[in-house]
């Protein structure tokens, strides 16, 4: 969705505002250089390290994956 305001494109996200609390927000839409690609997400999940996150319980991961 266009912004006449901001002249920017417009997306919705969910971001973590606080420790157990999610909103549903409008933000703008990331610019993408031309070495740079945008992915549209369809459907996203979450794992148990992901409540932690949720619950504020920050982890600092010194392991390379």
């Amino acid at each position: 969705m266009l912004n006449i305001a901001c002249g920017c494109y417009i997306m919705k996200a969910m971001i973590l505002t606080e420790p157990g609390k999610i909103e549903l927000k409008d933000v703008e839409r990331p610019r993408v250089g031309d070495d740079e690609v945008l992915v549209k997400i369809k459907a996203a999940s979450i794992c148990g390290t992901d409540i932690h996150l949720f619950n504020g319980k920050w982890k600092l991961f010194t392991h390379v994956f």
